[in-house]
């Protein structure tokens, strides 16, 4: 029986897919992704508005506690981007940045992660992203997808 030896090119191509797959599943991994609904499609249902407190969960996702008691994730307006300072904000549209414990005013749609694009597809950025900020598990309405925002 002949025993095959790891060759140097096979090793580092594993080696590399090993480092990306675990870079992939950092705690930052929401970090380093889009906050925004650009390029969403049209966002079926009613337009509700909604006002929470920004929650930290320490990873990067940045939920609202609602008035209501309920935790909602958060797919900010389009035009919205994370800024560095302070950590773990986001910068609205209308240039107002918006961190953890901030009291904001949403106006979007309560989704299921179905509604964003290729988002019940673990394997895609916003599918994994969901899997990652919500739980492996979909439930009905578990995000607002927000056509505006700001801080109260």
């Amino acid at each position: 029986m002949r025993r095959s030896r790891l060759t140097y090119p096979v090793f580092a191509i594993t080696a590399v897919g090993i480092i990306m797959f675990s870079a992939g599943c950092s705690s930052d991994t929401a970090g380093n992704t889009p906050v925004g609904a650009d390029g969403f499609p049209p966002q079926e249902g009613k337009l509700e508005e909604f006002s929470g407190r920004i929650v930290d969960q320490g990873t990067g996702c940045l939920p609202i506690s609602t008035d209501s008691g309920a935790e909602r994730w958060v797919v900010w307006p389009p035009g919205s981007q994370r800024v560095e300072t302070p950590e773990d904000s986001i910068q609205l549209p209308g240039g107002d940045v918006v961190t953890a414990g901030d009291e904001v005013w949403l106006k979007g749609r309560s989704a299921p992660r179905s509604a964003l694009p290729d988002g019940e597809n673990p394997s895609s950025m916003w599918g994994s992203l969901a899997r990652f900020c919500l739980s492996s598990t979909p439930i009905d309405d578990e995000l607002v997808v927000a056509d505006d925002a700001r801080r109260q």
